[in-house]
């Protein structure tokens, strides 16, 4: 058994994945395994790597795209790891992030979960992770707007700020650190979600069960959020879908419809305002949040 099983679902993104890849390897430290599970989009990809890797590398070729909880569900059918390290091919480690955030867990077997502080394509601060699950109180804040976050759940809502640990709902897919027995223990992602919510929903499951989801900030990675996913109606029409399956599945009916309608009312707002001071990319990106809210 190694220590950790990366794996990262490969969608027409082999040219981001490689450089991941080689990020891994040139930080880690601790023994590893490397999974790519290819949502049927470019087999050939598999002997490519394998030569450059060999038998450090298992290629999953996929008959037909099952979306990412799916596709992940299938490397860790053959993951030996005790951790299972869940990466998006558009990511680059900063530093021994795989390392530390082993140690950390090693350290901590209370935490099931763990993620490190992502920065942007500028290496500025991005989202990391959230302090709330999605809920009438989370979408309430989010219409309030960014300040009132802040108020709310402090300056450290979504990127730790801080050097110590925090504990949070949910680590953001992009680097998801999760205890195999424990990931087991859970049934692992639900493969309802195609993409988007599916961290969320594992986290709270895992949460549930009693067991501990935390940021780990001197872990250190990069992603280059949305290089993989330019289509923008596309991208709000799958997270909605994902957003109201994940009310169904957590929310009581009412708050569940009152969490829906401020959804709606928020872009709704934000296309009016929008429209009246003459912002048109913010305003292209509420209306298409309205059609699907």
């Amino acid at each position: 058994m190694v220590d950790v099983s990366v794996i990262w679902v490969n969608y027409h993104t082999s040219d981001l994945l490689k450089a991941s890849i080689g990020s891994v390897v040139r930080n880690t430290r601790r023994s590893y395994q490397l999974i790519v599970v290819d949502n049927d989009s470019e087999p050939d990809l598999g002997n490519e790597l394998q030569q450059q890797y060999g038998a450090a590398l298992q290629f999953v070729p996929l008959p037909e795209n099952v979306g990412f909880g799916g596709a992940n569900n299938a490397g860790v059918q053959v993951a030996s790891g005790r951790y299972l390290f869940f990466l998006n091919p558009d990511t680059v480690l900063l530093n021994p992030a795989i390392d530390l955030l082993a140690e950390y867990m090693d350290a901590h077997p209370e935490t099931a979960v763990a993620g490190g502080n992502l920065f942007d394509a500028a290496l500025s601060p991005a989202h990391s992770y959230m302090r709330l699950f999605p809920s009438l109180r989370l979408s309430l804040i989010a219409m309030a707007g960014n300040r009132v976050e802040r108020w709310t759940l402090g300056r450290s809502a979504q990127f730790n700020y801080t050097d110590n640990v925090v504990d949070v709902a949910y680590i953001t897919g992009a680097d998801l650190m999760v205890r195999a027995s424990v990931f087991e223990q859970v049934g692992g992602f639900d493969s309802r979600f195609f993409m988007y919510y599916e961290e969320t929903d594992l986290c709270k499951r895992i949460a549930l069960a009693g067991h501990a989801v935390q940021n780990v900030p001197d872990a250190r990675i990069q992603h280059f959020e949305g290089v993989t996913f330019s289509a923008s109606e596309t991208r709000e029409s799958m997270k909605a879908v994902s957003r109201k399956y994940y009310y169904r599945k957590h929310l009581s009916g009412v708050e569940r419809n009152f969490a829906i309608f401020v959804e709606w009312l928020n872009a709704f707002l934000r296309v009016i305002a929008f429209c009246v001071l003459r912002k048109r990319e913010k305003y292209e990106y509420w209306k298409i949040r309205l059609k699907y809210a």
